[in-house]
């Protein structure tokens, strides 16, 4: 380096992906490839600073599939005078079966005094005398932190994460947090990628690489060491076949070798041909076929497998047996149990080993090991008592049972229902404790990462105003039966704290809330709401105004919620024909399971059967669905890919549930698919023509929704999925720019797809323009350019692929038009809403109403930050009027990221945190470049289409999927609502880098 290298606790926070040299090898896969972790070495410049006679900790934090590691870095002194260079060269992570999901990195670092008790304590477990400390990684588990080097006391860990929230006792070498790092699978494509975590000096990347130098593996820069600042240095390895060793190894080893030796007994008559056949059959447990059964059952259920050598495994065990059955004449008619049985298939004698190998297929990466249901329904109420929650909870048991293989015992019930309720006489009371202490349960170690959680909570539910020390903002809750008492509110910060710890320990995780005001707290008809009175932020519970930071979920795996209406409405119970009375959400949502088909039930979609829901709850309660909507109900992974358009049949004509505001106008066509095939295929294909079953055309639109006619007769599908194959009119303006020849080759390719939709305008703030020394066409927009021209670039890419960039650009785009629409709207409340972004290093005592700083803006009025800012998004409602607001990112690499929607009270304000956690902020990770911060409100918030604008491919992703042949041309994504009456939106930039 040419200037001075930065000392450790000084300069700018930075995080480096490095993959090694190998060939690019795709896209890491579920349930395919094996991930693990290594932290390498590290390394602090201690010359001229303050370090001396302190002692240097760390921990790593990884989070990936629902699962949580945790591992300490050890100790080592610090001098003051020099470098410390501390080697680990362990394994933090160990080689596990990757499950799917974001994974997440969390390097914390920090400087310890002498004097303390813990650093005694530290210091005596490990000591590196020349600044040399090799193996101090203590392997880490899923099931929670390990003692760091294994030598300090059972407590260490949560000792050192106390003793870093004082600054008088410790020193940050990191940020408070630590510093983040999320990674998707298509940006772990090497067999290897290093991680850097560094505070010190800018770097050139490009003047970055690893190599190994005196037997260690370290950074270099420039070719030589990195001596900068302070790093830890992580290796993320990738693999196909599991690399290492399982404790069940050498069973499997040992069943091998007793077969064998049973084959040789009786071929050397020391055993009978009957004696070998009672061996081979099942018996009281220890024959070889119940030790091959019990092996399975261990291998079944161990997570570092995939599933595929999982079978391979088991199969070749027992191909073993029925060779061992044939040897001695049993007769046998399979020739590989893993494969096709023999002509006429397995005669019984060999059935029970082909049943033994297919259970492995019931390891599918959304099955639920074990059902944990936990229903909860209050009626009892001292004051406002309501008469159907109880009825609630027991309408879901019954539909679980009866649908989704939930065993009784496989369901706790807490209810408080009135005397005399004949279907409850020993029930467990919905009180404030024992619903805490199931939920406590449910984030124990009694729930892994396989197992399915379902929660239902039918009662009373509200919001309160509170007046801050700096804002007004709106608390929701729940209230138990016992609500009066102590502590007997269950507020938001606390539900989504609980519901986030649970969320660690398994993805498949979903709630369901028929309660008033259940889209924030996470009811003619009896209302089930109880309001409390206004109160100051003083006044709430100590854990509910200081909730403390932790480690939530990548957004990918996030619980999924079905909430019976928005944040600031009312759910309403109704009577039945029976006299009995039910809930609303809870009786629309039971009818439409109970109405699918049985083979629907495992592969039907929350946004398949989200109409039917939605259509049975008529008038001023709208249900809300939070998460993502594509999840199998009751469980994970896409169920097929959706049209992304709402529409739904009317009196011979079609009512569309979105409008101008989201391009869709006259002329406009919509096709309509069945449920097959599971990927829509291109537009105007052949295999589009064989199954779409309709077309659409819209006739009227406004701004929020259209009407349609059917182009030609046809007979509307049980659940459809609609989307736009032919735009009324242009929806992206752009420029071309290059030499003659290449701009007429790229017209011609957008002109075979996409004249409906691309328009040249040479006034465009939108531009394609040609790099002259590479060829590739680069994207660029009022922020974006070229990198020869010092700016930011978003995508560059090939004509082949022209048409995919350019119709995700669409969407990508769709959140900035839709706020530029909602202004220019008669309708739209001038000045209403005002985003503001807040610099969150430290932790704050309220997360609605915190004391943090603006980010700082620069000349042209864009927010600017260095990466690994962490930061958190204020939404001011300047209108007198309540408004629903969603806020969006649109992000640098090409996705679109949606932060969360909230009623914020007129006048009032909200702040959003990240999706997983209250009081988690976002981290501005990865490359730098411009991050586009929309919010969009309304008064009566029915486009539910703002939240489903969330687009989670990237430019990269995209073109990777249209050169590999697996995309539509699908431009597409939403549904919406009725229009509202007034609109409000924001926007502001953030620079990164």
């Amino acid at each position: 380096m040419t200037k001075k290298p930065a000392t450790a606790g000084d300069g700018d926070f930075h995080i480096y992906c490095i993959p090694d040299s190998s060939a690019d090898q795709g896209i890491l896969q579920e349930n395919h490839h094996y991930l693990a972790v290594d932290a390498v070495t590290g390394f602090l410049n201690e010359s001229d600073s303050w370090l001396r006679s302190w002692i240097a900790s760390g921990m790593i934090d990884i989070s990936v599939g629902g699962e949580r590691y945790q591992a300490g870095l050890g100790t080592f002194e610090l001098r003051g005078d020099g470098r410390t260079a501390p080697i680990f060269d362990r394994p933090v992570l160990p080689d596990r079966n990757y499950c799917g999901g974001t994974l997440t990195l969390n390097v914390s670092l920090f400087a310890i005094k002498h004097d303390t008790a813990i650093a005694t304590m530290l210091k005596g477990a490990s000591r590196a005398s020349l600044g040399i400390a090799a193996g101090m990684v203590q392997t880490a588990t899923p099931t929670g932190p390990q003692r760091v080097l294994g030598a300090a006391a059972g407590d260490l860990v949560a000792s050192l994460s106390e003793l870093t929230q004082s600054s008088a006792k410790t020193k940050n070498l990191f940020s408070l947090d630590g510093l983040e790092l999320n990674l998707r699978p298509d940006q772990l494509r090497a067999d290897s990628t290093h991680v850097l975590f560094h505070r010190g000096s800018s770097l050139d990347e490009g003047k970055l690489k690893i190599a190994a130098k005196g037997g260690f593996t370290l950074p270099l820069f420039d070719g030589e060491v990195l001596e900068d600042g302070v790093w830890v240095l992580l290796r993320i390895r990738r693999q196909t076949f599991y690399p290492g060793r399982r404790p069940w190894f050498g069973l499997e080893r040992g069943l091998e070798a007793d077969i064998d030796n049973l084959i040789a007994d009786v071929q050397h008559q020391q055993k009978t041909r009957a004696q070998a056949l009672d061996s081979l059959r099942a018996g009281s447990g220890n024959t070889l076929f119940d030790r091959f059964r019990a092996l399975r059952l261990v291998i079944q259920q161990d997570g570092c497998f995939t599933k595929k050598e999982a079978r391979a495994r088991v199969g070749r065990l027992g191909n073993k047996l029925a060779d061992a059955r044939a040897s001695v004449h049993v007769p046998s008619g399979v020739r590989g149990v893993t494969g096709p049985p023999g002509d006429g298939g397995p005669p019984s004698d060999d059935a029970d080993l082909r049943a033994e190998v297919e259970a492995i297929d019931n390891r599918t990466s959304d099955r639920a090991g074990r059902n944990h249901v936990l229903l909860i329904g209050v009626d009892a109420y001292a004051t406002r008592p309501l008469r159907g929650c109880v009825n609630d909870t027991l309408e879901v048991a019954e539909v679980l049972r009866k649908h989704y293989a939930v065993d009784e015992e496989e369901i706790t019930l807490l209810a408080s229902a009135h005397p005399g309720h004949h279907d409850l006489p020993d029930a467990t009371p919905a009180t404030a404790r024992n619903i805490r202490d199931a939920l406590a349960h449910l984030a124990s170690a009694s729930v892994t990462s396989e197992d399915r959680v379902v929660i239902h909570f039918s009662g009373h539910g509200g919001m309160q105003v509170v007046e801050g020390e700096r804002n007004r903002y709106a608390k929701e809750y729940i209230l138990p039966v016992d609500y009066r008492e102590r502590d007997g509110q269950i507020y938001d910060v606390e539900l989504n704290r609980r519901l986030a710890a649970i969320a660690r320990r398994t993805r498949n995780l979903t709630i369901i809330l028929d309660c008033c005001h259940s889209g924030g707290a996470a009811r003619g008809a009896t209302v089930r709401s109880c309001p409390l009175p206004p109160i100051t932020a003083k006044d709430l519970p100590e854990h509910v105004r200081h909730p403390q930071r932790g480690i939530g979920l990548d957004v990918g795996s996030a619980p999924l919620i079905v909430a019976a209406c928005r944040a600031d409405q009312e759910a309403e119970e109704t009577r039945l024909s029976d006299g009995r009375s039910m809930g609303k959400l809870t009786r629309a949502l039971t009818n439409a399971l109970r109405k699918l088909a049985p083979e629907d039930h495992r592969e039907c979609s929350w946004r398949e059967l989200w109409p039917e829901i939605d259509g049975n709850l008529e008038g001023k309660q709208q249900p809300w669905l939070i998460g993502d909507s594509e999840r199998r109900i009751f469980g994970l992974g896409l169920a097929r890919e959706p049209g992304g358009l709402r529409v739904q049949p009317q009196a011979g004509r079609y009512e569309v549930f979105a409008g101008t505001l989201l391009n869709i106008t006259r002329g406009t066509q919509i096709g309509v698919y069945g449920s097959e095939p599971h990927s829509l295929p291109r537009v105007d294909s052949r295999a589009d023509d064989a199954a779409r079953v309709g077309t659409l055309c819209v006739e009227e639109a406004n701004p929020t929704q259209a009407i349609a006619t059917a182009v030609a007769d046809f007979s509307w599908p049980q659940r459809p999925r609609c989307r736009v194959v032919r735009y009324g009119e242009p929806v992206l303006r752009l420029s071309l720019h290059g030499s003659p020849e290449r701009v007429a080759e790229l017209r011609s390719e957008l002109a075979k797809h996409l004249t409906d939709m691309v328009s040249e305008d040479v006034n465009a703030p939108v531009r394609v323009v040609e790099d002259a020394e590479t060829g590739q066409w680069v994207l660029c927009d009022e922020l974006f350019g070229l990198a020869s021209d010092g700016d930011y670039e978003l995508s560059r890419f090939e004509t082949d692929v022209a048409v995919h960039v350019l119709a995700h650009y669409q969407r990508y785009r769709a959140p900035l038009q839709l706020a530029d629409g909602v202004a220019s709207l008669p309708n739209s409340i001038s000045e209403g809403l005002e985003l503001q972004l807040l610099r969150a290093e430290i932790q704050v005592d309220d997360v609605q109403d915190p004391d943090l700083p603006q980010i700082d803006i620069d000349g042209e009025g864009r927010y600017r930050t260095d990466m690994g800012t962490h930061f958190c998004v204020k939404v001011f409602n300047r209108s007198c009027y309540p408004l629903h607001v969603s806020v969006l990112n649109v992000a640098r690499d090409g996705q679109v990221e949606w932060l969360g929607s909230e009623a914020v009270p007129r006048f009032g304000t909200h702040v959003f945190w990240h999706p997983d956690e209250l009081g988690r902020p976002f981290v501005l990770n990865g490359t730098p470049g411009f991050d586009r911060f929309v919010a969009v409100g309304a008064t009566r918030m029915e486009l539910t289409v703002v939240e489903q604008l969330e687009l989670r491919q990237g430019f990269a992703d995209m073109i990777e999927r249209a050169r590999a042949g697996e995309l539509a041309k699908n431009v597409y994504s939403g549904g919406g609502g009725r229009q509202p009456t007034r609109w409000a939106s924001a926007k502001v930039v953030l620079q990164g880098g």
